[in-house]
Parts: structure tokens; C-alpha cells; sequence
């Protein structure tokens, strides 16, 4: 069942939030196999909007800061290097 239009992002936000939850659960064979065909349409997603936009900013898991990626390459058997700008503030951090 589709999301409707209104509320699309919001619902599928929660249920994403889920399964990155349990993404180290074990699986079976075709749980796995969702899972991964997942991960790599989220990869698809922010590698088009780096593409569209030229820049796009996730924010630090540990401070809050926000982050800026700058770029995401795709190499030839398909696998993504993301390059991301460090958060200062943690790495000043875990230096003390």
C-alpha cells in the first residue's frame, strides 16, 4: 500500500528508522536481500542529490554540527566512497 502524498515522507521516515534498528538483526534470505536492495537505494538517493545539488549536509551523530559531504563516488563493481568533512568539534573532543 502506497503512502499518501501529505504524509509520505513522514511515514516512510518512521519505517526506515525502524529497519535501521534492527539492520544487524539476523535475517532470512529474503529479508537480506531487502535489506540490501534498501541500502543501496538510500545510497542512490543522496548520490542523485549530491549530483542535482552539488552539496549536501547530514548533521554529527555525537554534537549535532552539521557536516558537510562532499562528494560520493561510485565505483565500477557498484560500491559507493562517501567523502565527508569532519566534524571538528568531536575530533577537537576525542583529542583531550
Amino acid at each position: 500500500m502506497s503512502n499518501m502524498g501529505y504524509c509520505r515522507f513522514r511515514n516512510t521516515l518512521n519505517d526506515l528508522q525502524d529497519c535501521y534498528r534492527y539492520i544487524d538483526d539476523e535475517l532470512s534470505i529474503e529479508e537480506m536481500e531487502s535489506r540490501n536492495k534498501l541500502i543501496k537505494l538510500c545510497l542512490d538517493i543522496v548520490s542523485d542529490i549530491m549530483r542535482r545539488n552539488k552539496m549536501f549536509e547530514i548533521e554529527c551523530n555525537e554534537c549535532g554540527n552539521i557536516l558537510n559531504i562532499k562528494n560520493i563516488e561510485k565505483n565500477q563493481e557498484g560500491y559507493y566512497t562517501i567523502i565527508i568533512d569532519h566534524c571538528t568539534t568531536c575530533i577537537l573532543e576525542r583529542g583531550k
